[in-house]
């Protein structure tokens, strides 16, 4: 018996087993956190793409602007961003919005947040 108290044989799968959970939600926490940011950056690209098109075409109208930001858009899983466009003679408008839903939602305490970007250039 006094044998088995000092056994120091499994202490490092036990430490492991502890430890693991941690881990693996750390690492998938900023995997998901990652890939909002990725989301978010490539909305705002296509919105600042859509509104420099804006720009050196002045006969496009809002509808054509957010067909534009849409199109670039087409490979985002789940629902399509919604897009508002706005064109007047002093300035252009574009805002787009999205639901991101987490791939692993149990994981952080909120549900889906929405992803916003934007841009807005004088003419």
């Amino acid at each position: 018996m006094a044998r088995l108290l000092t056994c120091q044989r499994g202490s490092a799968a036990v430490e492991f087993a502890f430890v693991m959970p941690v881990l693996a939600a750390l690492v998938l926490g900023m995997m998901e956190f990652g890939r909002a940011m990725w989301t978010r950056q490539t909305m705002q690209y296509a919105v600042e793409q859509a509104a420099r098109a804006a720009l050196a075409n002045s006969a496009l109208t809002g509808p054509q602007i957010a067909n534009m930001v849409t199109a670039d858009l087409i490979g985002m899983q789940g629902t399509t961003p919604s897009v508002v466009a706005s064109a007047t003679a002093s300035q252009v408008s574009v805002t787009a919005s999205y639901s991101f839903a987490f791939i692993v939602p149990r994981l952080l305490p909120f549900g889906p947040i929405v992803l916003t970007a934007q841009c807005v250039t004088p003419r």
